[in-house]
């Protein structure tokens, strides 16, 4: 009978211990994700960019000069609205010479990256104007060739009004990404 009772009392602490240990066998958390919106810009470097005249024939029209070196990169997250860059330019010394043109257009766009505008004539002083437009949730990346190709045209529009005073003459252009 002993032998029972010992029996009985050691199965069942064995049976409470099982189940103390088995009461907690997990837990558990929450998350909440916070995703705003954000739209981030940046030229793939910003050396100057120069353009000049380039010497003609004699009797040939005087021509200008071109750049594409120049890749505007953006990552969007967007909500339901689309984000545009726009461009403006300002005198830093001189501004645009007399007799001249200066122009840019974004190329290479795909998907959600946007669509650019036409090419965008430049002038100091000038409101914000669109250069790409539609822009949606998307990362451009980072490497060489990545995002928008900027490509300048400077262009002789009046060869009697073109000096060589005018020579070094320089322009900021500035690129603004904004909700549309």
């Amino acid at each position: 009978m002993k032998f029972l009772k010992t029996s009985i009392l050691i199965v069942g602490l064995l049976v409470l211990g099982v189940v103390a240990v088995s009461a907690q066998t997990f837990d558990s958390h929450n998350i909440t994700f916070d995703i705003t919106a954000f739209s981030v810009i940046a030229l793939n470097d910003t050396t100057v960019v120069d353009l000049s005249v380039t010497p003609a024939a004699p009797g040939a029209v005087i021509t200008g000069d071109t750049d594409n070196t120049k890749y505007l990169l953006y990552p969007v997250l967007t909500g339901a609205t689309t984000q545009e860059i726009t461009v403006t330019a300002a005198t830093v010394t001189g501004g645009i010479p007399a007799g001249t043109a200066l122009s840019v257009v974004a190329s290479g766009l795909t998907g959600n990256e946007g669509s650019a505008t036409a090419a965008v004539t430049l002038t100091t002083g000038m409101a914000n104007t669109n250069i790409i437009t539609g822009i949606s949730s998307v990362a451009t990346g980072t490497g060489v060739g990545d995002g928008a190709q900027l490509t300048y045209a400077f262009t002789i529009t009046d060869e009697t009004q073109v000096t060589t005073a005018e020579d070094n003459n320089e322009i900021t252009v500035t690129y603004t990404i904004t909700e549309n």
